[in-house]
């Protein structure tokens, strides 16, 4: 069974940036980071950045989902807890991709999230979205 078939939500490729806090231990201020998030669900999502990050201590992510054409909130900021499930580090391209499942992540934030990716999927099946690359629309 790949680990796509074990996904509860269905993830969509992104290109959105990131700001991620992370709190060393129980005593010191939160240190903040940037990066760039590759792919996103309802559970969690995939990001790039240039800093190493335990998988022992929850992760404090904020980040922007244009959620409709409204222009008076054309944009929803989300702050999320996470937690590392997966790592890797790119020698050549000096960067870490982590795998983050969201933890304490509110019914109705979740639902959000899933409403954007719906949209993304009707505007890929419309014509090229930004968020994609012309392989990824293809089903």
């Amino acid at each position: 069974m790949s680990i796509e078939d074990r996904r509860e939500f269905f993830r969509m490729p992104v290109d959105i940036a990131v700001r991620i806090d992370n709190q060393d231990d129980d005593y010191s201020e939160p240190k903040r980071y940037y990066g760039c998030i590759r792919n996103i669900s309802g559970g969690g999502l995939k990001f790039q950045a240039p800093a190493a990050f335990p998988s022992t201590r929850p992760l404090s992510m904020r980040f922007s989902l244009p959620l409709n054409d409204d222009h008076e909130q054309p944009e929803r900021a989300f702050s999320l807890t996470g937690i590392v499930t997966r790592s890797e580090y790119d020698e050549i391209e000096n960067i870490f991709t982590y795998g983050v499942k969201f933890i304490d992540i509110m019914p109705h934030i979740q639902d959000m999230i899933v409403k954007f990716l719906f949209g993304l999927q009707i505007l890929a099946k419309k014509h090229k979205s930004r968020f994609f690359s012309e392989a990824e629309t293809k089903v």
